[in-house]
């Protein structure tokens, strides 16, 4: 069964994500481990830069981000 992202306003779908077998999760939980012990083992510049980066496109996409919320959340 596929995942909706619904405007409950209008109750139109915004987009459809197709659902994961127990496989695909594994591999997700399993890439989500390694990738958190990468982080943990990395120094702190290599993270500081990493969040600066994740900070910049974050403000880049301000309106774009602002408008999914808005209409995932219905206001």
């Amino acid at each position: 069964m596929p995942y909706v992202s619904l405007n409950p306003v209008t109750n139109q779908i915004e987009k459809t994500f197709a659902s994961w077998d127990a496989q695909q999760l594994a591999a997700a939980l399993e890439n989500a481990r390694s990738a958190q012990q990468d982080w943990h083992q990395a120094g702190f510049e290599y993270r500081a830069r990493g969040l600066r980066r994740t900070a910049e496109v974050l403000r880049a996409e301000a309106d774009e981000y602002a408008r999914l919320i808005t209409r995932e959340m219905g206001k």
